[in-house]
């Protein structure tokens, strides 16, 4: 069986550590799926193209606002790359308009969540790994 990963890059400890435990309580991470995270996005990509060669399920839960690089300079980076099979959600606290604009220019993005991760999102995510 092919693995199944959830990834979260994102520079605040807290939000990668709520993120988890509602995944968590909800099921959605288990024996079947692994979650990683990473606070830095530099290192967040490289765990990211490497684990993409090993194929599977890959959803990336990726937020924008972070210091060493933003979400939109992953996504060009990931956009190098052949993607088209990573499921890619923006999960943000920003409610930029500009931001969301911005968002719509990547048709591979799936879907964009403000952060805490609601119901729903959960739901999209859990629909991602069944694949």
């Amino acid at each position: 069986m092919l693995p199944k990963s959830i990834i979260s890059i994102d520079d605040d400890p807290i939000c990668i550590l709520v993120t988890r435990k509602l995944l968590e309580k909800k099921q959605v991470i288990n024996e079947q799926v692994e979650f990683k995270s990473f606070t830095s996005p530099v290192k967040g990509l490289s765990f990211l193209k490497e684990r993409h060669r090993v194929g599977g399920v890959i959803v990336l839960l990726l937020d924008i606002n972070m210091p060493e690089m933003s979400g939109f300079d992953v996504l060009n980076e990931l956009s190098k790359n052949q993607i088209e099979d990573m499921h890619i959600f923006l999960l943000t606290s920003s409610i930029s308009s500009a931001h969301r604009k911005m968002a719509d220019e990547y048709d591979f993005i799936k879907g964009f969540f403000n952060k805490p991760i609601n119901e729903e999102g959960i739901e999209i995510v859990r629909s991602c790994l069944k694949t």
